[in-house]
């Protein structure tokens, strides 16, 4: 009797490094995902949320599901604290855990922090694909949160018409720096410089964005 449980370790660099050169495979992911939720492949219990703070709505959300052609259960432990954001620091992180569902060992411990980023924006992508007019050429993005330029530049990949080659034309929009200028005392967290042109997404402190050069 065998009783070696296996675990792979696979941090936000290694996720960035899946995605790096399989760009067009996060979208397939998600389409897959939902193709099989829709034939009843999947169990999806209800998120649970433990919420520390009403006021300030801190919490964790712990969001199981099961892929059952797959053989493969996990679940997303993930924290959104939006007290962490005047602070400087990101507000939304997390790590995931995967089970196989013949012996119910652990398999795998996943960085849960960028791989939310882009399976939410990815999400994004995929519903434009299917529910978007034929020919877009304009995308408006609401919100200047931390998912914000996780979503800029996915949508080239399913509406290239909005994001044609050559020097980009922009209406204006309020720049990205919104927790510095909280700590500065503005109220409603926007900076008064503009931005005319594309706002790069960030590498971060601890991660670097998979499409931060395409």
């Amino acid at each position: 009797m065998n009783n070696t449980i296996s675990i792979k370790i696979i941090t936000q660099e290694d996720v960035a490094a899946i995605f790096d050169s399989h760009a067009d495979r996060l979208f397939e992911i998600v389409e897959d995902a939902f193709l099989k939720a829709s034939k009843g492949e999947v169990l999806f219990p209800d998120k649970i949320s433990q919420i520390f703070d009403t006021q300030t709505q801190n919490r964790i959300n712990c969001m199981p599901a099961t892929l059952l052609g797959n053989k493969v259960a996990g679940l997303k432990w993930v924290s959104v604290f939006p007290t962490n954001a005047p602070k400087g620091i990101q507000n939304v992180t997390g790590v995931m855990l995967l089970s196989e569902i013949e012996t119910g060992f652990p398999i795998a411990v996943i960085d849960g922090t960028l791989c939310t980023q882009l399976r939410t924006a990815a999400v994004g992508c995929v519903a434009a694909k299917y529910l978007a007019p034929k020919k877009v050429e304009t995308v408006g993005f609401i919100g200047a949160g931390e998912e914000a330029p996780e979503h800029l530049t996915p949508p080239k990949q399913t509406l290239p018409r909005a994001f044609p080659p050559g020097p980009p034309s922009w209406r204006p929009a309020a720049c990205r720096c919104w927790p510095r200028h909280r700590r500065g005392g503005r109220s409603n967290g926007h900076c008064r410089r503009r931005v005319h042109r594309p706002v790069r997404p960030h590498t971060g402190r601890n991660h670097r964005r998979w499409w931060a050069d395409r």
